[in-house]
């Protein structure tokens, strides 16, 4: 209902209902009939694109497990793309699910804020990187994650000026809505 013309819970309804409906408009005009996108479709255009992505898993109630078959159902069916992108969730029993699937897909887990016990959650899933919200970041925390030879990103920033400092510390990744803002010129001032 927040982002389509339909109503009720996605899970209730089948592939040929979603793809009928309308995902655009509610954005602008100009995008009415808008398809609601597939996960092959995605990966169809990261391929196409050449991009590399942060696919993130959004789980609802207990249905982890279920969306962790089904995904890695996708990405084997699509063969080699583990350098294409990294999974994550704020929901790390999901991300255990998959890991015992697909071991070596590269994995992060999602955090608000960095946890004195992320460690063990790393080690226990045997994630690849660790992606937080960049409010709750400090440059120390890049640092000490960093130096477990893991990934760290940060979400969701849409004003570049707000990750200098971390870009400084080590950061890998930022994820946005807007990226045209990380424009080449800006990266190579703040990468050199």
């Amino acid at each position: 209902e927040r982002t389509t013309n339909g109503t009720g819970a996605i899970s209730q309804r089948d592939i040929a209902y979603v793809q009928e409906l309308d995902a655009g408009s509610w954005f602008n005009r100009t995008f009415y009939g808008e398809p609601v996108p597939t996960l092959e479709d995605g990966l169809r255009s990261f391929e196409a694109l050449n991009l590399k992505a942060n696919l993130e898993l959004k789980v609802h109630a207990d249905e982890g497990a279920k969306l962790a078959d089904a995904v890695a159902a996708n990405l084997l069916r699509r063969g080699d793309m583990r350098d294409r992108f990294i999974i994550s969730s704020f929901d790390h029993p999901t991300l255990a699910v998959l890991r015992g699937i697909l071991p070596e897909i590269p994995i992060a887990l999602l955090y608000r804020s960095i946890p004195s016990d992320w460690r063990a959650s790393v080690s226990q899933i045997g994630a690849s990187g660790v992606i937080a919200n960049y409010k709750n970041v400090e440059p120390n925390d890049i640092k000490e994650i960093r130096d477990a030879g893991l990934f760290f990103g940060v979400y969701t920033v849409n004003q570049p000026d707000k990750v200098v400092e971390l870009w400084a510390a080590g950061l890998n990744s930022v994820i946005t809505d807007i990226p045209a803002a990380y424009d080449s010129a800006w990266l190579a001032e703040i990468r050199p």
